[in-house]
């Protein structure tokens, strides 16, 4: 539910007044640190949801520590309870523990500042940096880094039709010119069959004598 902080801020500070502060506990990714970081350098310009917000956000590496830099044109409204977030979806609109790591309270509304990135986060999880309202659960601002893995690059041979599929075989169905003709032998009468021996049967003048 979203609310109107100029509306309500004066009521939310005596409420603030009186509140002890807990915070959420850091949530980074399990396992052991990686040396190489999809999203090392990406950036993303801010973009107001509750809260008129403007400039870019980036990851930045400086000593081996990785940090989240707010730019010299970050400027955002006073609101309560903010706070500085790397988020694994590029559009905000959850906060589940494991969903986001807790950079910190936000030090300033404006102007260039630095937020450290905990050795054991892998970067390529997270898609957006955000300010975040705590106390209402709000997205106050968020950044895209509109990173890109390499798998989601299409393959530009990909469903392009085979020049040779569904083309028929010229050869195929063709019949067989040899196929059921008459063997002109065949059936013939043998002009020698059946034909009496002038030989047979005759008698031999010399036997007998």
């Amino acid at each position: 539910m979203k609310f109107n902080y100029l509306a309500l801020l004066s009521i939310i500070s005596l409420l603030s007044l009186g509140e002890a502060t807990v915070l959420r506990p850091l949530t980074a990714l399990a396992g052991p640190a990686k040396t190489s970081f999809q999203l090392q350098g990406a950036s993303g310009s801010f973009i107001s949801s509750d809260n008129k917000t403007q400039g870019n956000a980036r990851i930045v590496t400086q000593n081996g520590q990785r940090y989240l830099e707010l730019g010299t044109e970050f400027n955002t409204g006073e609101a309560p309870d903010l706070y500085v977030l790397l988020h694994r979806s590029a559009t905000p609109n959850s906060y589940k523990p494991s969903e986001y790591i807790n950079l910190g309270r936000l030090e300033k509304l404006s102007g260039t500042q630095r937020y450290a990135i905990p050795n054991t986060a892998n970067l390529s999880d997270y898609q957006s940096a955000v300010i975040w309202c705590r106390q209402f659960d709000v997205t106050m601002a968020h950044a895209s880094f509109g990173g890109k893995k390499v798998a989601d690059k299409p393959n530009p041979c990909a469903a392009k039709p085979n020049p040779c599929a569904s083309k028929p075989n010229p050869c195929a169905a063709k019949p067989n010119p040899c196929a059921s003709k008459t063997n002109p032998c065949a059936a013939k009468t043998n002009p020698c069959a059946s034909k009496p021996n002038p030989c047979a049967a005759k008698t031999n003048p010399c036997a007998g004598k």
